[in-house]
């Protein structure tokens, strides 16, 4: 898997909110951007990007009280990743 920057999360700016995960899972769909969200009991949340069929590209775990962590996590991961995509490049014009 390439390496991305999963403790780098996106600036704002000035007053300006963290991305919601709904929208950000949104926009990542209409981008053709796979992501698989699991839950497993004993771990917390697995994130990936990619699938199963052409494989992933990114992948990380986070704890089950650190859901918020998520959504900064996949546009940082995204852009980083999928640089072309209309995600990253919605995303890189709000956090510039």
């Amino acid at each position: 898997m390439p390496e991305t920057a999963t403790t780098i999360y996106p600036p704002t700016k000035a007053g300006q909110p963290q991305p919601a995960l709904e929208q950000v899972l949104c926009d990542a769909y209409a981008s053709e951007v796979n992501v698989s969200i699991q839950g497993f009991w004993n771990v917390g949340w697995v994130v990936r990007l990619g699938d199963a069929v052409t494989g992933y590209d990114a992948e990380e775990k986070f704890a089950a009280g650190s859901f918020e962590l998520i959504a900064p996590w996949l546009v940082v991961s995204i852009c980083w990743l999928y640089p072309e995509t209309p995600f990253a490049k919605q995303y890189r014009k709000r956090f510039g």
